[in-house]
């Protein structure tokens, strides 16, 4: 019953519309007939309900007719209002550092929490440097470990750090 009444419907549409419209793309006729609607709905009013007069009054002067409409009024304050912004997601540093020892040996402690600031100067971590000691006796009868020792030595007192205290790194100065 239903494909006999769309039959009958798309017959009926196909007599009736002209050539051009059948050919053309149905979103096409879809745009057309809503301009079409909206131009006969803005021409009805244009013609239903013309503008007959034109108001030659200034702003100032006061209406004369009885019936003039009660207007509310309400004085309106700006005040703060806390808002809390619950919001879900995940931070990731822009910038990561190495921070690596000149001497080796064992951390001991350390002194700061991940993601933590740290200044130059600070001491991060403390080293025990005897366990370096034990790895030189294993090397003893071999001259390069003395060399090796030198040489770190040598490059820990041009860094710049304070040779009173060997047992901390410093921040800035690794």
């Amino acid at each position: 019953m239903f494909k006999r009444l769309m039959n009958a419907i798309d017959s009926f549409y196909e007599r009736v519309m002209p050539g051009f419209w059948l050919g053309m793309k149905p979103r096409y006729q879809w745009a057309f007939g809503i301009l079409a609607l909206a131009v006969i709905w803005i021409g009805s009013s244009i013609f239903i309900h013309p503008r007959t007069e034109i108001s030659t009054e200034s702003a100032d002067a006061k209406p004369t007719s009885a019936a003039t409409p009660l207007v509310r009024v309400a004085a309106l304050t700006a005040t703060d209002r806390a808002a809390t912004v619950t919001v879900r997601g995940r931070t990731q540093a822009l910038h990561a550092v190495d921070v690596r020892a000149e001497v080796e040996g064992t951390v001991k402690a350390i002194h700061f929490d991940k993601g933590q600031k740290v200044k130059t100067g600070d001491v991060l971590c403390e080293i025990d440097i005897n366990d370096r000691g034990r790895q030189g006796s294993a090397d003893a009868g071999d001259g390069r470990a003395d060399q090796q020792r030198t040489r770190r030595g040598e490059r820990i007192v041009r860094s710049g750090i304070s040779l009173k205290d060997p047992t901390c790194a410093v921040a800035g100065g690794l």
